[in-house]
């Protein structure tokens, strides 16, 4: 492969970090701009090896589509339910955006935010018991 020599029952591990910051493919790789992703084709199911957030071939995320879905809906529910502040008036141009590697890549500086409900009279009901 690409003049090199595999040995057979070799494990070859895609370096994910480096495939999601490849100035090649990537415009400012290094800086959050999800509004690249607005009218992009990349498929995030594991068929562009530009983007492979769930893994990719034979390996790919069985959760994949269930994944998409809830988060979706998890994000919408929170975006919709919540107003969203920065802590003591905090700009997000003050935001430290590095990050760390602790096995999974994280914020080297953990998010913190201040949700403040946006609808006063909403119950949230956890259970209806409707045998009473």
């Amino acid at each position: 492969m690409m003049n090199y020599t595999i040995p057979k029952n070799s494990q070859i591990v895609m370096n994910a970090y480096a495939i999601h910051r490849d100035p090649r493919v990537w415009e400012d790789p290094l800086s959050f701009k999800p509004e690249r992703f607005l009218n992009s084709s990349l498929d995030y199911q594991g068929n562009d090896f530009h983007y492979i957030p769930f893994g990719g071939g034979r390996r790919v995320c069985p959760a994949l589509n269930m994944a998409s879905k809830i988060n979706r809906f998890l994000l919408a529910s929170l975006v919709h339910n919540f107003e969203w502040s920065l802590p003591n008036g905090m700009k997000s141009n003050e935001l430290d955006m590095q990050d760390a590697f602790m096995g999974v890549l994280v914020k080297a500086v953990p998010l913190s935010v201040m949700p403040r409900a946006k609808f006063r009279n909403v119950a949230w009901v956890a259970h209806l018991d409707r045998s009473a």
